[in-house]
């Protein structure tokens, strides 16, 4: 059931109900994964990965620890070991260990290569792409991400497909090719959202929104955030959906609204801070100083910016590749 309730999470008509099913069920699966690790090592590891897409959408920061224990001493010989790195790998992103998350991202990649299971290799390629381009380590990720696309295109797979091109719009972007990033990002957003999963079409949405702030095309963006809000609700991502909170923000600030933007952070802020990522606060923060700057707080500006960087040193020593 639990695996059925994960194939709905890879799809974005699907997303909802399955989420709600595994938000219902919570207790018996977290209570059958724990008799099952160390006592039936197969089944937990099955539970493990049908539950890995659950837990990042509710932003699970023990995840990372439960499915380590499920995949135990699995050999790597094993065909769900590259499942469980893969799934390890994106769970690595909720405790912003992004040196983890490439060390099991690589290891799923090359366990893949030269295998059948082309969708697996594609996926997992596309999920390395979008860490290394991430990390920083962007001829790399391009590099990466054009093999995952050309592996999505030959295989058929729409969201392996969004997901490279999201990254190499990323990579455009931290390249300070803006209109290279935009292009990349309005052809992820091409591919429709019954195609890809619920994730993949709000991660891309956020990203050409943001892009589209960068580039002053206001209206654009607005509309563009609009849509990413409404997925996020749907189906309960509230990571995005603080993000696409701090999208109505800023785009209050840059219409002259300071009062609406000041009430829009204090939106996202509440969302975010359960989730403890210092990826959201640095945001949060750095809007905020934006705000006060703005309004003509100087000390409080001063505050926050020295607030941001403590943050992003704290974030930047985490990442660490």
């Amino acid at each position: 059931l639990a695996q059925q309730a994960a194939g709905g999470l890879k799809t974005g008509p699907g997303e909802a109900a399955a989420a709600r099913w595994l938000d219902a069920e919570a207790a018996t699966t977290q209570h059958a994964l724990a008799w099952a690790t160390g006592r039936d090592p197969a089944s937990a590891l099955r539970l493990g990965i049908a539950l890995a897409p659950w837990w990042m959408l509710r932003g699970r920061a023990d995840a990372y620890a439960r499915l380590a224990a499920a995949v135990g001493d699995t050999p790597p010989a094993e065909t769900l070991w590259a499942d469980a790195q893969i799934a390890l790998g994106q769970l690595s992103w909720l405790t912003e260990d992004i040196a983890a998350a490439l060390g099991h991202l690589a290891a799923a990649r090359d366990a893949l290569l030269g295998s059948l299971r082309q969708r697996e290799l594609a996926y997992a390629t596309h999920c390395l792409a979008h860490t290394l381009v991430n990390a920083g380590r962007l001829p790399e990720g391009v590099a990466e991400a054009h093999r995952a696309l050309d592996l999505a295109r030959a295989a058929g797979f729409a969201d392996v497909e969004a997901g490279a091109l999201h990254s190499l719009g990323n990579a455009a972007y931290y390249s300070d090719d803006l209109h290279a990033a935009i292009a990349w990002a309005r052809q992820a957003c091409q591919i429709g959202t019954a195609a890809v999963s619920g994730e993949m079409a709000r991660m891309c949405r956020l990203s050409l929104t943001l892009l589209l702030i960068k580039a002053g095309e206001i209206e654009e963006a607005a509309e563009w955030n609009a849509a990413a809000l409404d997925l996020t609700r749907q189906a309960g991502d509230v990571e995005a959906e603080a993000f696409a909170v701090l999208n109505v923000a800023e785009l209050s600030m840059l219409a002259g609204h300071l009062a609406d933007a000041w009430g829009q952070l204090n939106r996202a802020s509440r969302l975010a801070r359960p989730l403890g990522s210092r990826l959201t606060m640095v945001d949060c923060l750095t809007l905020g100083r934006d705000l006060c700057a703005r309004g003509g707080l100087w000390a409080e500006a001063v505050t926050l910016e020295a607030a941001r960087r403590t943050q992003q040193r704290l974030l930047d020593r985490k990442s660490v590749v």
